[in-house]
């Protein structure tokens, strides 16, 4: 008698009955593979089913038994799967247990959270705050913690306040250290207040009474004291300046002494009495050409002013040209066209827009004479002098300078400043550059050349900066019986070079030609220029009247 077999599944809404007839089987030849079995009518599952009556089905049902233990273990996916039906696939890493949703396999572990890690995709509840350090946070848990952090941070005994933070936020840290904090120790009023009336002992400028420095010159430009001239210079005296007049034409300072004597002093080239006052390093010039290192401290785009600190609307008038150099982005040469003075401050408006509002560079004036006399010394009771009798424990130099106008760098380079002086700057004369952008230090004249209005310095060495800023540093070289004078003049006027020999020779000591300084002696009698001989280079001479071979010849040189 035959029977079919009826089939059914779990869900036989979702899944219909099947039926296997008699003899036959139901599956393909594989898991993976959609062939129909030899024996097999339809195949509705991954399986391999035996319907009544077929012979040897027992190596099929335990094949059957193998494929679901191991779920189907495989790279590829069973064919004809079944909604719930399980497939290890092995063809990924690490590999997945993979459940059929009736369309496709998808990883048992899609609606799970990876010990691993994982992204949620709903509300993750845990049963408790945490414990441990490493424990789960809930939301109530951190809740609590903010609350009891604002109570804290507003705890003011605990915390800076906010006009402390703004205090320590305001110090230059970590360039401020605890050492430059600590020399505040002890100070109980005004730093200023305090240098205010007070002369620097490293050198400064006197605006009265008498100058005692601490001991006689020892370089060429140390200020000379009486004592030191005195001894080198016979018959020296001292007098006492009594008044003075300017010549606007010329540029004459001429002061008057007691006894009588007076001091020519022609500032047309930037003669200044050099203060340190609260803004720095400053030359206030006396009625001469104006170069002053005045820091910008404000540059306005808008209404096109630069602002400077003291009042120097004496100076910056209508019309008046000045330059900036070392700025951001404003260096050039600019023109006033007017300035005002407030809260301490001199606005100088000028006739073109500022492009850059960076407040840096410097700037400085060079043309005619500007400041009068007084606002000179107006610049010294804003330093730390006024001083009657004051004893320097350091040196003062007596110098003036030159603004540098235009610069060469490289091998051999130039500076350019104004006027005609080459006569000192000859072959081997060093000299000084100051307040510049990279080239400060000495340097050792190569030649010099002048182009008017100029002076082209040539140097050895090599020049690193091609800005042109900065000061060449002039010998102070007194002109009247009452000028200050510095050792290196006093040396020069002092200096005695002698030379003897033997017979007619013509190389002398080096002099200056027509300057009367070169004495000629033969057998202790002088010969006087032009009966005995001739000046023909600054190292020789021409014989007139030549000495025999055995007279004994003396070369003096008075002075260099």
């Amino acid at each position: 008698m035959t029977t079919t077999y009826i089939i059914n599944f779990t869900d036989t809404v979702d899944k219909p009955s099947f039926v296997i007839q008699p003899y036959t089987t139901n599956g393909t030849v594989s898991p993976t593979t959609p062939t129909l079995d030899s024996h097999a009518v339809s195949a509705n599952t991954s399986l391999l089913l035996f319907g009544k009556g077929m012979p040897d089905y027992g190596v099929g049902v335990q094949q059957d038994i193998i494929h679901l233990l191991e779920n189907f273990s495989g790279p590829v996916a069973p064919v004809l799967a079944t909604k719930g039906q399980l497939w290890f696939d092995t063809s990924v890493v690490p590999n997945q247990l993979k459940i059929f949703d009736g369309t496709s396999f998808v990883s048992s572990s899609a609606n799970y959270v990876l010990k691993s890690g994982d992204t949620m995709t709903g509300l993750l509840v845990l049963s408790a705050d945490p414990v441990v350090a490493m424990g789960a946070a809930t939301k109530q848990y951190v809740d609590a913690v903010q609350t009891n952090l604002t109570t804290h941070t507003g705890d003011t005994t605990l915390h800076l306040t906010t006009n402390q933070n703004t205090f320590l936020d305001g110090l230059n840290l970590p360039t401020l250290t605890a050492t430059e904090v600590n020399y505040l120790v002890g100070v109980t009023s005004s730093v200023q207040t305090q240098f205010t009336g007070k002369l620097s002992k490293s050198g400064d400028a006197m605006t009265g009474g008498f100058l005692t420095l601490f001991q006689n010159p020892t370089s060429n430009l140390h200020a000379a004291t009486k004592q030191y001239v005195d001894t080198v210079v016979v018959g020296a005296g001292g007098s006492t300046l009594s008044s003075g007049t300017f010549d606007p034409t010329t540029y004459t300072l001429t002061l008057n002494s007691t006894p009588p004597s007076s001091i020519n002093v022609n500032i047309q080239h930037s003669h200044a009495i050099q203060t340190y006052n609260a803004y720095g390093n400053y030359n206030y010039v006396l009625n001469g050409y104006y170069s002053d290192k005045m820091p910008v401290i404000t540059a306005n785009t808008g209404l096109s002013f630069f602002e400077i600190n003291d009042d120097f609307t004496l100076s910056f008038t209508n019309g008046l040209l000045f330059f900036i150099s070392g700025s951001t982005g404003n260096d050039g040469a600019w023109t006033v066209s007017s300035s005002t003075f407030s809260s301490g401050k001199t606005q100088i408006y000028v006739t073109t827009a500022i492009p850059s509002a960076v407040a840096d560079g410097i700037i400085t004036i060079s043309g005619n004479p500007t400041l009068s006399l007084q606002h000179g010394f107006d610049g010294l009771d804003a330093a730390k002098a006024p001083a009657n009798n004051a004893i320097l424990t350091g040196e003062t130099r007596l110098e003036s300078h030159a603004p540098i106008l235009a610069v060469t760098s490289g091998l051999n380079g130039t500076f350019t400043i104004d006027s005609n002086l080459t006569s000192l700057f000859v072959s081997g004369y060093v000299f000084a550059v100051d307040l510049s952008s990279g080239n400060n230090g000495p340097w050792v004249t190569l030649s010099s050349a002048y182009s008017a209005p100029n002076t082209i310095i040539t140097v050895t060495g090599t020049v690193p900066s091609a800005v042109a800023d900065g000061i060449v540093i002039l010998p102070q070289q007194p002109s009247s019986p009452r000028d200050a004078t510095p050792k290196e003049y006093v040396d020069n006027k002092t200096s005695i070079t002698r030379s003897v020999q033997t017979g007619a020779g013509t190389t002398t000591p080096k002099y200056t030609i027509g300057a009367n300084n070169l004495w000629v002696f033969v057998n202790g009698i002088k010969w006087y220029l032009g009966d005995g001989y001739t000046e023909t280079t600054s190292t020789s001479i021409t014989w007139v009247t030549s000495p025999s071979g055995s007279d004994r010849v003396e070369f003096l040189v008075m002075g260099k």
